[in-house]
């Protein structure tokens, strides 16, 4: 099986060099993200990442556990597979889907056609209508060449990037504004794990009941390229752990979920008195999740995409894998919010005449 560091050694030595370097800095603001001051000191153990040691340069992660010569259709936990210089990596996947808010706040216009997100640190491109829609391939060949406001930077944002900007329940965009937004889905730089032909997209107009789906590689969706590193908070202790009572507390959010979400499924209505009234957890306080703090539990280079050592979900079958939400559609009670963790794909499920339109589970929360 073809390994992570295999593909590098086709490259000539100043091809292994260009490629290194834009590897690297891809790899630095993912690790600063993660709260690594020095890129070459980690929690655990140290490894220098395969484009290092395949060429001259240094440049070690700070994950602890990291494997570089993992399959790259196994990159692992807090890593997603993507390609640069069209070599296959496992880059981190720095998880702040939780960080948003509703309505989305902290987008700066900075009038030279990009938009700062002072919550992540991120600058984006804020039209993404140039040129027209492309392939994924077109789309991540768009950004790398791209120049815009004085940088040359650029690159396609992953899922939990673009998600940190959503609005989940706007009834005319999930992309607020400033940005400006067109009818084709728009591509992320992270690729589907069991299937090199599939990237995540998104779709921001309420009628499109996909906000987040797999499509093929070959068909046209828009480029929103993004650039910096994410300035989240991040912290060195594990972001998981399991405490009495089935309950796992989520170190980065804060939150508290359902470690065993039971088998049984629900209408939407149903949801709510079954976490605050109806369900084993101890104590009170708990609910449906919002769409954003489901979401953060979701690994999209994982399937199932949610981390298995931590949460039991007791069920394989596509049709009991998928979530309520407590977040409407662009806020209209017919539609709510609900998430596939066999891909970590979001979806509308319809809440009328659930004997017709299907009933869900629930994983509380709070």
């Amino acid at each position: 099986m073809r390994t992570c560091r295999e593909p590098i050694a086709t490259l000539s030595r100043a091809e292994r060099r260009r490629a290194a370097a834009r590897y690297c800095a891809v790899v630095a603001g993912f690790m600063a993200a993660l709260g690594c001051s020095d890129p070459a000191v980690r929690s655990g153990t140290q490894a220098k990442t395969d484009v290092a040691s395949a060429t001259d340069g240094d440049c070690c992660g700070c994950v602890a556990g990291f494997d570089a010569s993992r399959p790259v259709d196994q990159c692992g936990v807090g890593w997603f597979l993507t390609r640069v210089d069209g070599v296959k990596r496992c880059v981190p996947d720095v998880p702040i889907w939780g960080l948003g808010q509703e309505p989305v706040v902290g987008l700066t216009d900075m009038g030279d056609g990009t938009v700062v997100h002072t919550l992540t640190g991120l600058m984006w491109q804020k039209d993404s209508g140039m040129g027209g829609p492309r392939t994924w391939d077109g789309a991540n060949d768009y950004c790398q060449q791209l120049v815009l406001a004085g940088h040359a930077d650029w690159r396609m944002p992953t899922v939990a990037e673009m998600a940190s900007i959503l609005h989940f329940e706007d009834p005319s965009s999930h992309l607020p504004a400033p940005f400006h937004t067109d009818g084709a889905p728009t591509w992320t730089l992270s690729e589907d794990p069991g299937s090199s032909g599939r990237a995540f997209r998104f779709f921001f107009y309420d009628f499109d009941i996909d906000l987040l789906d797999l499509g093929p590689k070959e068909d046209l969706g828009w480029a929103r390229c993004v650039r910096g590193q994410s300035t989240a908070k991040a912290s060195s202790t594990p972001r998981f752990t399991v405490a009495q009572g089935g309950v796992v507390h989520d170190a980065m959010t804060g939150l508290q979920w359902q470690q065993c979400p039971e088998v049984v499924k629900f209408s939407q209505f149903q949801t709510d008195y079954y976490c605050a009234h109806d369900s084993p957890l101890p104590g009170n306080g708990w609910r449906v999740p919002s769409a954003r703090e489901l979401a953060s539990l979701s690994l999209r280079s994982w399937r199932p995409a949610i981390d298995t050592q931590f949460f039991r979900l007791g069920a394989t079958a596509e049709q009991d894998m998928v979530f309520w939400t407590s977040t409407y559609v662009g806020g209209d009670p017919v539609f709510a919010w609900a998430l596939r963790f066999t891909d970590g794909t979001i979806f509308g499920h319809a809440t009328y005449k659930p004997e017709v339109t299907g009933t869900l589970r629930v994983m509380c929360v709070r």
